[in-house]
């Protein structure tokens, strides 16, 4: 599957590479400008991994881009949480899937498993 992982923080891009790089063919960013670029120029993707805090757009903001303009990729996009900004997530972004940072392996595979399922 194709999987895109959107985080301002390199080193959180580096381990989604190394946990899901030998099931998928993972694509990384570190802005969500840069995923919606790629969107807009026809990239296709299976599931999206998103931060939610990050300089410029955020996460959800960049979920609501996807809705409006992919609404059949919205229910694969995950956000991904850092502990204090758990709260603000859930408001911002509902009740969909979230990803806990710092994540261990294990839970990454199942969590992008799920999302597979949905499709």
């Amino acid at each position: 599957a194709r999987v895109l992982a959107v985080d301002d923080e390199p080193s959180v891009l580096a381990g989604v590479v190394r946990a899901l790089g030998d099931l998928h063919a993972v694509t990384t960013v570190g802005s969500a400008a840069d995923a919606l670029r790629l969107l807009v120029n026809g990239a296709s993707f299976d599931a999206v991994l998103c931060d939610v805090v990050m300089p410029g757009m955020n996460g959800p903001e960049l979920l609501g881009e996807i809705e409006r303009r992919w609404p059949a990729l919205a229910p694969r996009v995950t956000l991904m949480v850092g502990g204090s900004s758990r709260d603000a997530a859930r408001l911002l972004g509902g009740e969909r899937a979230m990803l806990s940072k710092p994540f261990d392996v294990a839970t990454l595979r199942e969590v992008v498993a799920q999302t597979l399922a949905t499709r």
